[in-house]
């Protein structure tokens, strides 16, 4: 019979029933398929174990009775004393919880060595050990099972490190946003993942993620992880739990995590760790379902980091001509321009080239005021990369205008007048202190991202002005 038969017969849950597996008191045949295959005598079994658990009798006596190096009679009898020891210790409790009500004492009040040596007394006159003793025995630290807080406190945490690491990364070495990169950072992400929550642990018990759902990670005795235990149990959580990340294997083993938990067992990370969950809910409990909720916006919507961090520029906050002249390289790669003219240090074009307009620059000291740069052909001649210099000189301006780091605001501002510049082509646009005048133009065509000259027998004429900043 399946494990849901054996439920409704022995009227005990499944996670009761694999606990009992798991402790080797119930060894049930598998089929072929994997799946256990429950006896009666397995039912029979579980109906012993129900009964012993009822009368208090522990999981190291009922280990005992089956393998039968105890007998059942000197366990039962064991038990009976027990119980009548606890029956005397709740009698001597009667009598003190009694005393102190007839005193009719307050909390602050109350003396509490006076009651103790009472309970004392009391004990010594029936020739019985502290009556408070087995009660003080059981007062220990209780683990409490959550596995989607844990699960939602872990992926809270790893996007903290996940988007931290990346943009990081973006900002500062302005990568391409390439699967390469994310692989990369994916593998940095969780090293530092383990670092952190190696410190985290450590010091304070939580992590960002466990504290916002109330749960903190302990030894087994009640005290902090050390670097080490904590170390090791976050890089199990990784390897056995969400399989380094590797599309669909992380799947199956979070299904598999999540079933074995759910079953009662012990999960490979959680042998030394003892877990605790404040029930309290509030202010924090509504802090962790916002995290999550504005993370997977953050993540599914926005995808940071994403190429829009890819296309901010390298400098900002005014630009002198060099870093307008690295502004403007840095969008040649973007665009997979790289083979195209660059300009040098000075803002001129590294070669000379006559049908290159030239960038007139305005400055204010060391820095831009205003760019402008001029077309003006009569004739025959074609230029065949005129918006893509328009669009990359527009987007090295216009970011390098932003303040520190609110550059990240501007990251959509970019996309827009990306979109707007290679729209607009060869008419004449004003939008943000950046104007295209078209003053003259017959005998072109604008294809291509350039203008060339139609086929005629007559000479065109071809003059725009482009300029960007106060003038």
């Amino acid at each position: 019979m399946n494990i849901q038969e054996v439920e409704k017969k022995t009227n005990l849950t499944r996670a009761n029933i694999r606990f009992y597996e798991k402790q080797g008191l119930l060894e049930p045949l598998r089929k072929a398929n994997g799946y256990r295959d429950y006896s009666s005598d397995d039912v029979n079994a579980l109906l012993k174990i129900k009964l012993m658990r009822e009368l208090g009798v522990s999981i190291e006596e009922i280990d005992r009775l089956q393998k039968e190096t105890a007998s059942l009679s000197s366990v039962i009898e064991e038990k009976v004393e027990s119980i009548d020891k606890e029956r005397e210790n709740l009698s001597d409790a009667k009598i003190v919880c009694q005393s102190i009500e007839e005193d009719g004492v307050t909390f602050p009040e109350l003396e509490a060595e006076k009651y103790l040596e009472e309970l004392e007394r009391l004990a010594k006159e029936r020739g019985a050990e502290n009556a408070g003793q087995l009660r003080r025995k059981q007062d220990t630290l209780q683990e409490t099972f959550h596995p989607w807080r844990r699960y939602f406190a872990r992926w809270i945490d790893g996007m903290i490190y996940g988007t931290v690491i990346s943009m990081f990364f973006y900002l500062a070495f302005h990568i391409e946003d390439s699967m390469v990169s994310k692989v990369c950072l994916t593998v940095l992400g969780m090293v530092v993942f383990i670092l952190a929550e190696a410190v985290l642990l450590s010091c304070f018990g939580t992590t960002v993620g466990k504290w916002l759902f109330g749960i903190r990670v302990l030894s087994k005795d009640g005290k902090k992880l050390t670097w080490r235990e904590a170390a090791e149990r976050t890089g199990m959580v990784l390897w056995r739990g969400a399989a380094f990340e590797i599309p669909l294997w992380n799947i199956y083993r979070l299904y598999k995590s999540y079933d074995a938990y759910t079953a009662g067992e012990t999960l490979s990370w959680d042998e030394n760790c003892l877990y605790l969950i404040d029930e309290k809910k509030g202010l924090r409990y509504g802090a962790a379902v916002a995290a999550v909720v504005l993370l997977a916006i953050t993540d599914g919507i926005f995808e940071f980091p994403s190429e829009q961090i890819y296309k901010l520029p390298v400098y900002y906050d005014g630009l002198t001509v060099e870093e307008f002249a690295e502004n403007y390289n840095k969008y040649l790669e973007v665009y997979g321009l790289a083979d195209e003219e660059r300009l040098n240090r000075n803002g001129e074009w590294e070669n000379v080239h006559a049908l290159r307009p030239q960038f007139q620059y305005e400055l204010e000291g060391d820095e831009i005021k205003s760019i402008s740069f001029e077309i003006n052909y009569t004739g025959k001649e074609g230029n065949p990369h005129y918006r893509d210099e328009v669009t990359c000189a527009a987007l090295a301006w216009e970011g390098g205008k932003s303040k520190g780091m609110l550059r990240l605001m501007e990251s959509g501002r970019i996309t827009e007048l990306e979109d707007e510049v290679q729209e607009l082509g060869s008419a004449s646009f004003e939008t943000d202190g950046i104007r295209q005048d078209v003053i003259e133009m017959y005998g072109y065509e604008e294809k291509d991202g350039g203008f060339y000259p139609q086929v005629s027998g007559e000479d065109g004429r071809l003059h725009i002005v482009f300029e960007m900043g106060e003038n």
